[in-house]
């Protein structure tokens, strides 16, 4: 997992047909979906991608065209 400029060991099982895992964070608020905080939180280029899980539901972000899009898991 990589966190800034440093890469972290984390144990993660490796399913049958590999593991991608992608960042995660919890929050107690949805942003929106062109908010720059994303860009700290998951990266600032196309194809950037996260979870986010709040207290009321889960998210996921995609950036593209330079621009956050979400859709809510269920």
């Amino acid at each position: 997992m990589l966190n800034g400029s440093n890469l972290l060991a984390i144990a993660i099982a490796v399913g049958t047909s590999k593991t991608l895992q992608i960042p995660y964070l919890e929050d107690t608020t949805q942003y929106a979906s062109g908010n720059t905080d994303l860009d700290t939180d998951f990266g600032n280029k196309d194809g950037c991608i996260g979870i986010m899980r709040t207290s009321v539901a889960a998210w996921l972000y995609v950036r593209t065209n330079s621009q956050w899009r979400n859709v809510q898991l269920s």
